[in-house]
């Protein structure tokens, strides 16, 4: 097991802090939420962080039973989330939403990766509310198409794109946050002709209504609520 620093604090967010709390940790978390991946793809897609301190980070992460090393195919071992490391999903969530208050890059300076534009949509999706979808919905956010579905609980894209989505429409980042935060209506945003779109504006109205931030925060709040509940109870009965 590789040696680490530790704040040896007896405080939760302590202890969370020394397993992912470092640097590039928690990207490196980001990249195999999107899905398992290879050590020259982590290499690749973390612009900067050399290959000796990304086998450092990824041991370490596999020490603390976050990430699982699978057997190699092709030659190429895959790095994937572990069911423990999978539960940091939220959390990134919730870090992405909290993120997404602050400006962005707009002069093309950053890395850029179409995957990770899927990652706010997936942090503001809230399942309950799409149950109204009634069918797949073809998304163009920045010029980047993605088709989207619900899928259970999880927001999915869909690698084959043959299917006829119920609408198509086309916005900017910008105004999907302002949409999103309650910052601009969707109904004067379509009145205003600035989602072009096509399908029934119900269709429309239904997708917007999963993306929320505020019923991204219920969702949570329910989430959490259900499980204290399902801590048992140290009360004695006597």
């Amino acid at each position: 097991m590789t040696r680490k620093r530790s704040y040896r604090q007896n405080c939760a967010l302590a202890i969370a802090m020394d397993r992912i709390g470092e640097r590039w940790t928690l990207l490196i978390v980001r990249e195999l939420l999107i899905r398992p991946r290879r050590f020259g793809e982590l290499l690749a897609n973390l612009n900067g962080i050399g290959t000796n301190l990304l086998t450092t980070r990824l041991q370490r992460l596999q020490d603390d039973g976050l990430v699982e090393k699978l057997a190699p195919e092709g030659g190429h071992a895959n790095y994937q989330l572990s069911a423990q490391g999978q539960k940091l999903e939220e959390v990134v969530h919730c870090l992405i939403r909290w993120g997404m208050q602050f400006p962005q890059d707009r002069d093309g300076n950053f890395q850029r990766r179409r995957e990770w534009d899927i990652l706010p949509l997936r942090a503001y999706f809230n399942p309950g509310a799409a149950r109204q979808w009634s069918g797949s919905y073809q998304l163009e956010l920045d010029g980047e198409t993605f088709h989207l579905a619900a899928i259970g609980n999880q927001l999915r894209e869909l690698a084959d794109s043959s299917e006829k989505p119920v609408a198509r429409l086309s916005l900017s980042s910008d105004l999907a946050i302002a949409i999103s935060n309650g910052e601009i209506s969707l109904r004067q945003a379509l009145k205003d002709k600035q989602i072009p779109y096509s399908g029934r504006r119900r269709d429309v109205e239904a997708f917007f209504a999963a993306f929320s931030a505020q019923g991204a925060y219920e969702q949570l709040a329910a989430s959490s609520r259900s499980q204290v509940s399902a801590v048992p109870s140290t009360r004695s009965t006597s």
